[in-house]
């Protein structure tokens, strides 16, 4: 989720700080009482998981592909430490938010999971996951999962082997011994996908507008009709058709998004034009954002909370815009400075 204002370098990628800015923007919304609202009467209710997968299908794309880059030329330590510097400790912070100003009631055995950061891979049996944390319980648990992986099995076709393995071993220990959360099964193949499209350079490739994004498109189709029957993603039970249709709909989405974002980000970026450089510092704002955002919407509604849906929604968004952006966005440069001293102490 997190982004570096990297506009100068090479290997920069502008259209993924575009669709990270995206899905930060749909995320306000997201949990911002959009589904309180209709359009000519018809309710927005069942848009609720298709934004969900999407927005945070993004995230977890991006997360995949750039981990590759992260552990070039590093040990699995050097890599850990830097995933801990970077992710942990601001969730901690987070966590600690959270628990002093929202209404989450947690018991001493799930303090402690959450405090590991480990809720996704011990719930249900011990815990169960706290609302918007659990997704950097998801992240931090796949980071040690495939990072341990790439370093250890550098070869393609045994990395994907291992990662049908894990992905079994998972589904095994939910059935016997309830571990892993079933977001951790929604998204899994999505980080594969990230990852594998970074190993083997196929990204490029996957996003071209050839076909006139009619490939794309039919993909997305065939996603969103095989998730429809399964939209109910409450349910505890893990499906295979179930998360089959999550799997084609998420990566569908994601793929149809880049494919759009990509002209218009890398036109952008090639005039420097105010849309790339927007879309930049959203981005690098993006990680304290999804982290804060709960928090400071807890103190406006200590100022006020209006009861007109609308209201509601445009009150909760403006806020994110002009209160939580450009605190996580100082947040966040802050912290890299603070981090950068530390490595180099």
């Amino acid at each position: 989720m997190q982004s570096k204002l990297r506009g100068r370098r090479a290997d920069y990628i502008p259209e993924f700080d575009l669709l990270r800015s995206l899905a930060i923007g749909l995320l306000f919304f997201h949990h911002g009482g959009l589904y309180h609202l209709s359009i000519f009467g018809i309710p927005l209710t069942d848009l609720d998981h298709y934004f969900e997968l999407f927005l945070l299908g993004s995230f977890t794309f991006l997360s995949g592909y750039l981990m590759v880059h992260s552990i070039e030329g590093k040990s699995l330590s050097d890599f850990l430490k830097g995933r801990l510097l970077r992710i942990y400790f601001p969730y901690l912070v987070a966590l600690i938010l959270f628990l002093l100003m929202l209404d989450i009631n947690i018991d001493e055995t799930g303090l402690l999971v959450h405090l590991m950061g480990a809720q996704i891979v011990l719930s249900p049996a011990l815990t169960s996951p706290i609302l918007t944390l659990w997704y950097i319980g998801l992240i931090l648990a796949y980071s040690v999962i495939f990072g341990i992986m790439v370093k250890l099995l550098p070869r393609l076709p045994v990395l994907i082997a291992a990662m049908l393995v894990v992905l079994v071993f998972a589904i095994l220990a939910r059935h016997e011994l309830s571990l892993f959360a079933r977001r951790f099964f929604y998204y899994y193949p999505v980080f594969a996908a990230g990852l594998l499209a970074a190993k083997t350079g196929l990204l490029e490739r996957l996003t071209s507008a050839r076909f006139f994004l009619l490939d794309k498109l039919a993909a997305l189709v065939v996603g969103v009709i095989a998730f429809t029957p399964y939209i109910q993603l409450d349910n505890q039970d893990l499906q295979p058709l179930q998360l089959l249709a999550i799997w084609i709909f998420t990566l569908s989405a994601v793929l149809m998004a880049l494919s759009l974002l990509r002209p218009i980000a890398r036109r952008s970026a090639a005039r420097k034009g105010p849309l790339i450089r927007v879309a930049q510092k959203v981005a690098y704002a993006s990680f304290f954002a999804y982290l804060l955002h709960r928090p400071v919407w807890d103190i406006m509604f200590a100022l006020s909370r209006p009861a007109d849906p609308l209201a509601l929604t445009a009150y909760l968004v403006g806020g994110a815009i002009l209160l939580v952006l450009p605190l996580s966005y100082y947040g966040q440069r802050t912290y890299n400075r603070l981090t950068r001293r530390m490595s180099q102490a």
